[in-house]
């Protein structure tokens, strides 16, 4: 709802509370919801999955404050990309719109679950001339669901339901994995099974260690009496943990141990889990023990496979660009246009290469350029400037002048000189083109070609190069 231009909560969140059920039927069961549209248990499944182990808490935590914590690579209106960044000991209005505690959340729902939701909430106290800057709340993603007719999205709150516009200036939906159903390419499929197996294995784990552990056992070699047999127990019971008591003659102690191996199974289950964790989050595996694991000091860029990496935050990025991003540069610069761009997810070594690389092509252009001079030629500065794209350069050219327009004063050559640059360009050899690689026109020289038909010795028909200055630029000049 908005207000004075201003963007106001228009529902109240409803409590969530995830059922503590994770079970592989409880998991069958949230797959056949989310396929009629409803998130409610695969929500809760998924939270589960990455709070109640460390490993998947771990990763998830590492590539969302590791994605999330990446420096920004704007490219766009320099007012807008200066208010976005921090800078100046302050903090840019990315952050402040996007807050990680926050962020990271709706973004782990959106790569893990398939859809993050996130409202955009304008805080109190604007001051009068300042800029608009809403701050993104997350919503819980158990609350949506997703009508199979018309595909919309709808959002239970305390109110009612209300019906989710993504990019409408108040809803900011992430979905990585396209509009439709992208729950049946998420991630949790795998996680959550994982999760189940791996939280079971555990527990039975510690089931066993409980029922198989070792037994205490006193025997007698020779007849005995219920009195001495009495007696031998309450010695038994009062030893407790002691490793030294006199045992009376006719009895032998014993500790008996269980001889199964079916223990090794649980670490086996849970061996497994992790590894689908990994390979299945990351896109490879990172081991926690190693010198190179997922959670030592090592970046983010070690962490996670390029691919993902990539992926990730690029989705992201779209995603705030196009559904709130949108709407800050309208509110604040009058523009649809906000900056492009988006995480910088090179690491340090293939920034270094990227700029050796730049330079190298740079002083290959300048020998392209001098040998093209030594044969009476140039390089064409469109194809410099097509290649320059190529390798991430960006080469801007003077825009191309109005031909048909009247010019002003201050824009027109001074007396005599398109005459001159005419001549020069008639003389022989004959130019092709200005010296600003116009070939038919250019306002800067003066000049323009009007070629003349002549008639070559064998009797053919041919053109000959002719510069001539231009009008009304060469009558204005010459009055």
């Amino acid at each position: 709802m908005r207000k004075d231009g201003a963007i106001l909560p228009t529902v109240v969140a409803m409590p969530s509370r995830p059922s503590s059920e994770y079970t592989a039927k409880q998991r069958r069961r949230a797959i056949d919801e989310a396929d009629s549209g409803h998130l409610m248990l695969a929500a809760d499944l998924w939270r589960a999955a990455l709070t109640e182990f460390g490993t998947s808490s771990g990763i998830a935590s590492t590539i969302s404050h590791g994605i999330l914590g990446l420096p920004l690579n704007l490219h766009g209106d320099p007012a807008q990309v200066s208010a976005l960044v921090d800078g100046d000991g302050s903090p840019g209005d990315f952050g402040q719109m996007f807050p990680e505690s926050e962020a990271s959340q709706v973004f782990l729902d959106g790569i893990g679950l398939g859809v993050g939701l996130g409202q955009r909430i304008v805080c109190d106290g604007r001051e009068i001339g300042s800029r608009n800057v809403p701050r993104m709340r997350r919503w819980s993603p158990r609350w949506l669901r997703q009508d199979r007719w018309s595909r919309a999205w709808y959002l239970a709150t305390t109110t009612g339901e209300v019906e989710v516009k993504p990019g409408d200036g108040e809803w900011i939906l992430f979905t990585p994995y396209g509009e439709l159903e992208p729950w049946q390419s998420a991630p949790w499929l795998f996680v959550t099974l994982a999760f189940v197996f791996m939280r079971d294995a555990a527990f039975d784990r510690q089931r066993h260690s409980e029922v198989c552990a070792p037994v205490r056992v006193m025997r007698s070699e020779k007849p005995t009496t219920t009195q001495a047999r009495r007696r031998s127990l309450k010695m038994l019971e009062a030893m407790q943990r002691d490793n030294k008591f006199v045992l009376p003659e006719q009895f032998k102690y014993e500790l008996v141990e269980s001889t199964g191996r079916i223990a090794d199974i649980y670490q086996m289950i849970i061996d497994w889990a992790v590894k689908e964790f990994e390979v299945g989050w990351t896109g490879q595996t990172a081991t926690t023990g190693d010198a190179k694991g997922f959670l030592t000091d090592n970046s983010i860029h070690q962490r996670i496979a390029r691919d993902k990496l990539r992926f990730y935050a690029k989705v992201w990025y779209d995603c705030l660009r196009s559904q709130a991003l949108t709407h800050w540069a309208w509110e604040n610069f009058g523009s649809c246009h906000p900056p492009t761009g988006g995480y910088n997810v090179d690491p340090p070594e293939d920034i270094a290469a990227k700029g050796t690389a730049r330079v190298q092509w740079a002083q290959g252009i300048i020998q392209q350029s001098q040998a093209a001079k030594e044969i009476g030629g140039w390089l064409d500065p469109r194809w410099v400037v097509e290649d320059a794209q190529k390798q991430g350069v960006r080469i801007c050219l003077p825009e191309t002048p109005n031909l048909d327009g009247e010019g002003t004063e201050t824009d027109l050559p001074t007396p005599g000189y398109a005459e001159r640059v005419a001549g020069m360009l008639n003389a022989a050899p004959a130019q092709e083109r200005c010296r600003h690689g116009n070939p038919n026109s250019c306002r800067d020289c003066g000049v323009r070609r009007e070629d003349e038909r002549v008639t070559n010795q064998d009797g053919s028909i041919g053109w000959r190069i002719n510069w001539v200055p231009r009008s009304p630029v060469a009558q204005e000049v010459l009055a």
